[in-house]
């Protein structure tokens, strides 16, 4: 554990990082230095199928994130909020999809998200964004599997004290770790086939020079070949970023 805290001028700094691989999820747990304060963090993996208690905490996020912040869901509150509870427990359950949560671990609040979608989900799916033109032609191919993060979010409260950071990290490192799952349509069965490259993509707010800045750090550039602008759901328009993992 840390034995000295940063100077005053620091803003964050990681101290420690500790990796736990409980049977049915992974927890990350992070102690950060954020002016003076030290904030514990850790990041939990929504098992399939979700407990009661998952279904009902992730439920509130997107409710109470859709009024203010409807590109992070790509949808809308008045859509969201008329969802059944068997609608939400579907759609955690959701094959091809990891939702990974990050937890105050003092109060154990629910503070920030994200989504990671595979080709098993996103395959015959109609595209809301169509995929940059390279990246399209090399699926067409068979080089290349595409990925998308989707509903990336952190509490107000929580912001700039490197929660989205963590998520980010965290998803990126889980991609590069496990082969990508492909679903064979013809058999309705996922396959294990040998790896080959992965496409990341996500898209930006146009205005969001901040989230522009955290992908950048972590290593996505931005599309240069689509359109300048695109319709990223809830009514807002941005960018996509790419991610390129070999």
């Amino acid at each position: 554990m840390p034995t000295q805290g940063p100077s005053p001028s620091s803003h964050f700094e990681v101290q420690h990082f500790r990796v736990y691989f409980p049977s049915s999820f992974r927890s990350f747990e992070l102690p950060i230095f954020f002016k003076g304060i030290t904030i514990s963090f850790s990041i939990y993996e929504i098992p399939k199928p979700a407990s009661d208690e998952d279904v009902t905490k992730y439920t509130e996020i997107p409710l109470s994130t859709l009024s203010t912040n409807p590109e992070a869901f790509g949808s809308t509150y008045a859509r969201e909020s008329a969802f059944t509870r068997e609608q939400w427990v579907a759609r955690v359950n959701t094959n091809g999809q990891q939702t990974f949560i990050a937890i105050d671990i003092d109060n154990d609040n629910w503070i920030g998200t994200l989504s990671m979608l595979y080709p098993e989900m996103l395959i015959g799916a109609p595209l809301s964004t169509p995929y940059p033109a390279e990246i399209s032609a090399a699926e067409e191919k068979g080089e290349l599997d595409v990925l998308r993060i989707v509903g990336m979010w952190v509490r107000p409260g929580y912001r700039k004290r490197g929660v989205a950071q963590m998520l980010v990290q965290h998803t990126l490192e889980t991609v590069r770790r496990n082969p990508t799952r492909r679903l064979d349509r013809e058999t309705e069965r996922v396959e294990k086939q040998k790896p080959r490259r992965r496409a990341i993509l996500l898209g930006v707010k146009n205005d969001n020079a901040a989230a522009y800045s955290l992908y950048e750090k972590n290593g996505f550039r931005k599309d240069t070949d689509g359109e300048e602008s695109t319709s990223l759901g809830g009514g807002e328009d941005g960018g996509l970023m790419v991610y390129i993992v070999e």
